[in-house]
């Protein structure tokens, strides 16, 4: 899913124009949600309890997919995926913390809402596949940030999980242990 042609002028203002042409991730996530709307169409219908479940997951996504956006743009810098050498910030909190890549997350667990909504295991398998697809545009957004912002970026990526895992749980147990 990936169309690998690099574009390496500088663009006028002085920023670095290379950039790894991708399917954009939102891309991936419209192919995948289509792909379990085939895959589930005959399949069973929502219950009520499968839809409070769903819509827990897809309050997460939207959390996760919604805060980088506000907090990148705050930073005054790009949330496109295509080009992450054009970032001028780093940003680490928020569900940054938890994540390195809380949009990717997000749009994850919205695959996983409508697959808990359709209560479809097979419903699963384009979010798995999402995740496969995101793998190459992931490693060349991590070479990018890690040229552009160096030690940094090396600790953050030591200290802060690729999706998600313990260091999250913990991370957001200790946000919330904060505000409390």
């Amino acid at each position: 899913m990936t169309m690998n042609h690099e574009v390496a002028d500088d663009a006028a203002d002085g920023t670095p124009a290379r950039r790894d042409l991708r399917l954009p991730p939102l891309a991936v996530a419209a192919l995948a949600a289509v792909a379990q709307a085939l895959l589930t169409r005959r399949g069973r219908r929502p219950s009520p309890g499968s839809l409070v479940a769903a819509g827990v997951v897809a309050a997460g996504a939207a959390w996760c997919a919604a805060d980088p956006v506000l907090r990148f743009r705050r930073s005054r810098t790009t949330v496109d995926p295509t080009a992450p050498a054009a970032a001028s910030a780093l940003v680490t909190d928020g569900a940054n913390r938890l994540t390195r890549n809380p949009m990717y997350v997000g749009m994850l667990l919205g695959l996983v809402a409508h697959a808990v909504a359709r209560r479809s295991a097979v419903a699963v398998l384009p979010a798995a596949a999402f995740v496969a697809a995101l793998h190459p545009q992931i490693a060349a957004e991590e070479r990018a940030l890690g040229e552009r912002f160096g030690d940094e970026y090396a600790r953050y990526r030591a200290t802060t999980p690729r999706w998600v895992d313990a260091r999250s749980v913990g991370a957001a147990w200790r946000a919330l242990r904060a505000h409390a």
